[in-house]
């Protein structure tokens, strides 16, 4: 444009009205260029005497300080700096305008005492020069104190127009100070304004180069607080025109609010509002909510869900219902509102519930066409609604309108299914035991929703273990079969995604064996079953890295169906193994499963999984030190050989560069291991061998006595002269061969203990110390127990004359026996506890 104003002047000096000609947008060709960044067109503007050029002596130098702020607010700062120094060259040169100059000065650095210096100074002269200065972009003093947000100056400024003509007229499509105001989202200082401003004053409604009002504008940022702040201190002559305007496209605010989900129920609410105002497309404001297929912002009535804001949901309901039913409505109708979603996948009933919005959920079931016939396949869907309202401890009241509406559209043989689903939300066994032994059971234990759950996946959800049985057992009797579909989430998948161990396999010992049962015969095994994604139970507990979980499944699944779960693929092409890899999960039962080759659709095998990260994940340094000990024995090298082709070609999937970055990590993962365990290990064998110091003291004297006794015979032996000369007394009798043969077993044993003694302290390995350790511990209880049974046959020899004393000296020996046999069970029993709340833990 420049270019061809010069060839048609001929001149390199163009008339000032082409520097303030403006685009569709309304800008100058000064501020197109500052906008875009342009450096060189911003100096050949200057240079070709515009207005604001540093010869010019007119003052048009001061319209270039709004553009400063333009290129200030972008970080231009070659640009700043130029425009600048032109405007600090035309202050020096316009000294007729250097008061102009000063006021603005003082104004930028928030001077107040100055600027009302200079006021009353030009006010004195009769002149008011400043209070009436405007620039060649329209900018006034005013404008310069609303940029700057500098209230007491704004205050000072706007008194000082008082009675001055043109105190608060601005130019047609000129920005007004409350278009600064707004555009910098200042809402105290918008408000400010207007309560200084006339009344009588038209600049309510000025609209700007697009032809937009401050309602435009504040519309346009989603400022809630503004426009009731504009909505409240406009006055009531010019706000019918003001809340009605149209821009250049002939949107009004009530248009950009809906579009943009920002709805106001001040707005809503005014009586002059026209909602029947259409834009250059042809739409009205109810429109603009069908502009997008996705909800935006408040779009949804619900939000706006006070109490006091019914009337409000009520009039935007209604409204979308006539636009639905006109004759130029679109292929979206009045469903289309109730079926949006949100980025988050959020419905308008399920906003209005996370709000807590009673009135906004009471309306949308009231006025929703889904829930209006009873029995559309949305209305099943409210059955996980309520399930969310409770656990979420939403309004009592919320859930009483769910539940009321699901009722009113459910078969009504299941009737009593919502109490039962609450029962096993709420973990009442108490009701779903009384539910389940009804005649009605059947059409309970058949029902499933709208997601495809049925109570079981609800107890499974929930992890009420203790109600499975039950619910299995009525199953069985009434024949049904749980659905275990492909593609459809089970009661064990439902489990294993919550994490929930003991639910998963309480679940697992539950189903029917191929022998004995012949329910659910004709459904997927849960261990083929998959969801979805195309995973079975393993996949997520692989997913979750749930140990304990992994090892359960793996107990309780059939050898024959072992490898198809295993190397089951879900939809990426990963076996469970590849996810526990990638997960570090590490099972030393599945490390000869994991060295297989089967690839991934990435080419990835499970050994090549441990580099699909480049940092360890969870137990990835065993997994690794695993597969290389495997590696390193001679059977695996024979393996290693004979596939070594497929194997190489399965690991180009992981880059050379990768690999040994991350086996960088793994050997420092390995040698941190290592000297745990090293330090672990002797820890434990100095514990160890503390123990067995008193050990070694009461295997020695069990040694010591049954050694003892064996030569000192109870009754004594035949002395000198009689025929069985040197025989003990006694022999013929049966106790006392007893006797002998038990003592015989105590001194074995104890001698035993005592060399095993020998070999645990020359051991450094330590898991052979353990294992010699617990035999010394057998072997002494044994050795203990035997040599409390020779003391009562020994007794018992001794007095088989007085049958009542032997007898009652037996019987007080056996208390001992049964002390032994309470301390073990007591002990089991204490690790059979732990273990289990170690196994919760795990879960």
């Amino acid at each position: 444009m420049i270019i061809d104003q010069i060839k048609k002047h001929n001149t390199n000096v163009l008339p000032d009205e082409i520097f303030y000609e403006t685009d569709e947008d309304g800008y100058t060709v000064l501020e197109v260029a500052v906008e875009l960044n342009q450096m060189a067109v911003v100096t050949l503007l200057l240079d070709l005497q515009h207005p604001a050029a540093s010869k010019r002596k007119d003052g048009a130098f001061i319209s270039l300080m709004p553009v400063i702020y333009k290129a200030q607010e972008k970080g231009y700062k070659n640009i700043v700096d130029l425009l600048t120094q032109r405007y600090n060259d035309g202050s020096k040169l316009s000294k007729d305008f250097k008061d102009q100059v000063s006021l603005i000065s003082a104004i930028k650095s928030g001077e107040t005492v100055t600027v009302v210096s200079l006021l009353l100074w030009d006010a004195g002269r009769g002149a008011q020069r400043l209070a009436t200065f405007v620039d060649k972009l329209g900018w006034t003093a005013l404008h310069h104190a609303v940029y700057h947000e500098s209230i007491p100056i704004i205050k000072h400024i706007a008194g000082a127009q008082k009675g001055i003509k043109p105190k608060s007229e601005y130019k047609d499509k000129v920005p007004t100070p409350f278009h600064v105001a707004v555009q910098k989202g200042l809402t105290s200082i918008v408000i400010l304004l207007m309560q200084l401003w006339p009344s009588s004053s038209s600049t309510y409604t000025a609209v700007d180069k697009k032809g937009q009002n401050i309602l435009h504008l504040a519309a346009l940022q989603s400022k809630k607080d503004m426009i009731e702040g504009i909505l409240k201190n406009c006055p009531g002559e010019h706000k019918k025109e003001f809340v009605n305007k149209q821009n250049n496209n002939g949107y009004t605010a009530l248009h950009l609010l809906i579009q943009r989900g920002c709805l106001v129920p001040e707005l809503l609410k005014y009586q002059g509002l026209d909602t029947s105002v259409k834009n250059n497309d042809n739409w009205t404001p109810w429109d603009m909510l069908y502009v997008r297929e996705e909800i935006f912002g408040d779009q949804v009535p619900s939000l706006a869900g006070k109490e006091e804001d019914r009337e409000v949901l009520m009039i935007t309901l209604q409204a979308a219902k006539r636009w639905s039913s006109a004759e130029e409505a679109l292929d979206a109708d009045f469903k289309t509102l109730f079926q949006r979603s949100d980025e988050l996948g959020r419905t308008p009933l399920e906003l209005a519930m996370s709000h807590n919005h009673v009135d906004a959920v009471e309306l949308i079931l009231l006025e929703d066409p889904a829930y209006q016939d009873g029995r559309g396949s949305r209305n099943q869907g409210l059955l996980g609604l309520i399930c969310q309202a409770i656990e979420n401890k939403y309004k009592e009241k919320i859930v009483e309108l769910l539940c009321e509406t699901f009722e009113t559209g459910i078969d009504p043989n299941l009737k009593g299914v919502l109490g039962l689903i609450i029962a096993i939300q709420r973990r009442d066994a108490g009701p779903i035991l009384k539910l389940l032994e009804g005649e009605g059971n059947k059409d309970f234990l058949n029902f499933v929703d709208s997601e495809g759950w049925t109570p079981l996946h609800h107890a499974a959800f929930h992890e009420f273990d203790s109600i499975l049985n039950v619910m299995m057992e009525a199953q069985e009797k009434v024949g049904y079969q749980v659905v275990c579909k492909e593609g459809v989430a089970t009661p064990f998948h439902v489990a294993a995604r919550c994490g929930h161990t003991s639910t998963v396999i309480r679940l697992l010992q539950l189903w029917p064996n191929e022998k004995g049962q012949n329910i659910m015969q004709a459904a997927p095994s849960p261990y083929t079953a998959v969801d979805e994604n195309g995973q079975n139970i393993l996949h997520l507990a692989a997913l979750k890295n749930k140990k304990e979980m992994v090892n359960g499944i793996l107990r309780c699944c059939p050898p024959k169906q072992k490898d198809h779960l295993l190397f089951k693929k879900d939809g990426e092409g990963n076996t469970p193994l590849h996810l526990l890899v990638s997960e570090g999960c590490f099972i030393q039962d599945l490390i000869n499963y994991i060295a297989g080759d089967t690839p991934n659709n990435g080419g990835w095998t499970p050994t090549d999984m441990l580099y699909i990260r480049h940092d360890i994940v969870g137990d990835q340094v065993q997994i690794k030190m695993a597969l290389d000990d495997m590696i390193n024995t001679d059977q695996s090298r024979k393996f290693w050989s004979s596939s070594r082709k497929k194997s190489t070609c399965s690991s180009l999937a992981v880059l050379p560069s990768r690999r040994e970055k991350k086996d960088i990590l793994f050997n420092i993962g390995q040698n941190v291991l290592m000297e745990k365990k090293n330090t672990k290990m002797q820890e434990d064998l100095q514990r160890y061998r503390e123990g067995t110091n008193s050990q070694i003291v009461v295997s020695a004297l069990i040694t010591t006595i049954t050694f003892t006794v064996g030569f000192t015979i109870p009754g004594g032996l035949h002395q000198s002269g009689e025929s069985n000369q040197g025989l003990a007394v006694l022999s013929k009798k049966a106790a006392f061969k007893v006797f002998m043969i038990v003592d015989a077993f105590a001194l074995l044993l104890s001698i035993c203990s005592l060399f095993i003694y020998f070999l645990e302290n020359m051991s450094e390995d330590l898991k052979q110390v353990t294992r010699l350790h617990a035999m010394t511990v057998g072997l002494n209880i044994a050795s203990v127990m035997l040599t409390m049974f020779v003391f009562m046959t020994g007794t018992y020899v001794v007095l088989s004359e007085s049958l009542s004393l032997s007898i009652t000296i037996c019987v007080i020996g056996s208390l001992f026996f049964i002390f032994v046999i309470f301390q073990l069970l007591k002990m089991a029993y204490k690790w059979r506890v732990r273990k289990n709340d170690d196994y919760k833990k795990e879960a």
